[in-house]
């Protein structure tokens, strides 16, 4: 599925643009200050 995934976002401009809005949306605070996923390709690594 993670194979699938990355390929999906590769190859689709609109699901990359997606995924790298969601990412970059991540919450904020103290909390979340450590983001274990920082770009697209750390996502489905």
């Amino acid at each position: 599925m993670i194979a699938e995934s990355q390929e999906l976002i590769d190859t689709d401009p609109v699901v990359r643009m997606d995924v790298t809005r969601m990412i970059e949306q991540g919450p904020a605070g103290e909390r979340y200050s450590e983001r274990h996923v920082q770009d697209v390709p750390s996502c489905c690594a």
